[in-house]
């Protein structure tokens, strides 16, 4: 039976046990016959497909995240018992309230469907359910059985047992006779059975056993029910002592072993055992078959009703009664021998049990010690990845980039001190959505440039400013673990403010170089329209040097001879619009160099490093004048 199947039985249980508030102890056999398939039920290990047949609150409440797998949790767990058995072949569990056997009998030839049906019939209680697959196809009213539910293959059990006194017996099942090794041709097999089955049918027995030399069950015949009882544990062979009620296992041990050492029939009276709260006796003759060749070395064990016995007189002693008394006292010597020879295979038995037990403190000494090993390993393990937690929290602490780590859903899982600069990071953000989140980058939509390398796995590099006028290159690659899967992206933030300040220092030496290329007067003014910077022509046509231009106001200039309202609303107005005018005439009083007619020309130089822009004022002399 498939562990996940068996924990759906489990889970369904509980949750009904839940709603009805019952406090009820349940206990479940998973068997197979397939040993590994038995090991590796017990682990209970799913991958993470199971979430798609499991709802999210039985997921969380009946399995564990394991290594990326979900695993049964240890509650189920304890409540399941694992053993490997054939239904075919070893006895069945008895006392059962449900049997599942789902998609097992349609692999069965209907001679062994009706067979297997018997022996989960003998195992279920009186009203138990049967459970079997929806697509298995049984006979429309299965012996034993009554139909709850056609459509789910829902069946209970009968009341009355009259009909299952006996433990069912499948064909082909058990012990071979003596002489016959399970690898022995079928049709001989099928030769004995029929021999044994000839015999019972022949001499009307009542109900009786089959057995070997060893006590190995071979046939069943007739209402032996109620002297048989499975013993607990995990099922195995078709043996008298495990199957027999306690009180008749070693008397008909002892009785099988002398039957088979004298080689005659063998009789044990007035056993008492106790059957559903009451004391019965029985009478058990264990006889020697030798009537065919595939009989020879079988057992033939008969249970009797023992006679009441009958009353009698008291009467003085006679040589009869003394004859009697001898005989008594013989019977009381064999029960004796007997009663020894009980106690023999009793202590026989428990010198094979302490040699178990020792064997199997040896392989628990042997698994203690591999777990200590194992427990080593894995503290050198922790050990490693504690250093290594180490040291990548002071390589992140150290860093002067910012470091962050998001997962595929974009929560925050790491970051370092740098990136809290950036983005507005505290401990307690960790596993939050990074979307929840301000930054200091606010004219740049970063995130949905990480969406899009976790969709293209294509890395991608922005550059963007801090409101503080700061600044940075951003980076974004996939975050990839080491056997290649991607498990979320990883953002750093370089600061750049230094690099983009010498590329605007570089820009602006350049345009200072060409200014001096030309012949003409020409101002370059910054935003604010303070003279940055003029070439030579400029200081020789309007007689004034460096120091009384440059870092001055255009309109303060001289006698403030350039405060010129026509041209302060070019510059102020349209130069920020439309980036140049051109062929504005200037007809003025200059101090020092008397009147000068001039057509100004001026355009916006975009210095494209996030700065103000320079504004580049060119003046061409005029050689008549006139007004504007």
């Amino acid at each position: 039976m498939r562990i996940l199947y068996t924990s759906f039985i489990f889970i369904a249980i509980s949750e009904y046990l839940d709603q009805k508030r019952l406090q009820v102890t349940v206990n479940i056999f998973a068997t197979d016959i397939d040993g590994r398939a038995i090991n590796k039920a017990r682990r209970g290990i799913y991958s993470p497909t199971i979430a798609a047949q499991v709802s999210p609150e039985r997921l969380e409440r009946f399995f564990v995240p394991l290594d990326g797998d979900y695993q049964v949790n240890e509650a189920v767990r304890q409540m399941v018992v694992f053993a490997v058995q054939s239904v075919v072949k070893d006895p069945p569990f008895s006392h059962l309230d449900l049997v599942s056997c789902r998609n097992f009998l349609i692999y069965l030839e209907p001679e062994l469907q009706r067979a297997v049906l018997a022996v989960l019939a003998y195992g279920l209680k009186p009203g138990g359910y049967l459970l079997l697959g929806v697509s298995e196809t049984p006979m429309q009213s299965p012996p034993h059985f009554e139909v709850v539910d056609r459509k789910w293959r829902i069946f209970r059990r009968l009341q009355g047992r009259a009909d299952l006194d006996a433990v069912p017996l499948v064909p082909g099942a058990g012990r071979a006779p003596t002489g016959l090794s399970p690898r022995s041709d079928a049709a001989r097999q099928e030769v004995a059975h029929r021999s044994i089955e000839r015999f019972l049918l022949e001499h009307h027995l009542p109900p009786c056993l089959v057995v070997d030399r060893e006590g190995h069950i071979l046939f069943t015949y007739g209402p032996t029910g109620r002297y048989l009882e499975p013993a607990a544990g995990q099922a195995g062979v078709w043996h008298v002592v495990r199957l027999m009620r306690h009180a008749l296992r070693m008397p008909l041990a002892t009785a099988i072993r002398r039957a088979a050492a004298e080689g005659r029939p063998v009789r044990v009276e007035d056993l008492r055992f106790e059957l559903e709260g009451r004391h019965e006796t029985t009478d058990i003759s264990v006889i020697p078959l030798y009537q065919a060749t595939a009989l020879r070395g079988l057992f033939l064990v008969l249970f009797e009703k023992p006679r009441p016995p009958r009353e009698v007189e008291a009467a003085p002693p006679t040589p009869a009664t003394k004859g009697a008394g001898r005989r008594r006292e013989a019977e009381l010597e064999r029960d004796l021998q007997d009663t020894s020879e009980s106690l023999q295979t009793t202590v026989e038995e428990l010198q094979s049990a302490n040699e178990e037990l020792v064997t199997a403190q040896e392989e628990a000494q042997s698994v203690n010690e591999e777990l200590v090993t194992l427990n080593t390993e894995l503290n050198t393990r922790v050990d490693e990845l504690r250093v290594a937690n180490a040291d990548l929290t002071n390589l992140l602490a150290a860093a002067d980039v910012g470091i962050l780590f998001l997962d595929r859903e974009f929560h925050v899982r790491r970051f370092n001190r740098a990136a809290a600069d950036v983005v507005n990071l505290i401990a307690s953000d960790v596993g939050r959505p990074i979307s929840h989140i301000s930054s200091r980058l606010p004219q740049l939509d970063w995130l949905t440039a990480a969406k899009g390398v976790l969709q293209n796995m294509l890395p991608s590099t922005l550059e963007a400013s801090r409101d503080d006028g700061r600044h940075y290159s951003i980076h974004i690659k996939a975050y990839e673990t080491g056997e290649g899967a991607v498990n979320g992206i990883v953002v750093t933030f370089t600061d750049i403010t230094l690099f983009k300040r010498m590329e605007q220092e570089l820009r602006r030496s350049q345009i200072g170089e060409l200014v001096e290329t030309v012949h003409e007067p020409l101002l370059v003014l910054e935003a604010d329209l303070r003279v940055w910077r003029a070439n030579r022509a400029f200081y020789r046509a309007f007689h004034v040097t460096p120091q009384e231009t440059e870092r001055q106001l255009l309109y303060e200039l001289g006698n403030h001879q350039w405060d010129i309202p026509r041209l302060r609303e070019l510059l102020e107005t349209i130069i920020p619009r439309d980036a140049a005018f051109e062929g504005f005439e200037v007809d003025h009083e200059f101090e020092g160099i008397g009147r000068r007619h001039m057509v100004l020309n001026a355009r916006r130089l975009d210095t494209r490093d996030k700065g103000p822009d320079l504004i580049l004022l060119a003046m061409q002399e005029r050689a008549t004048g006139g007004k504007r």
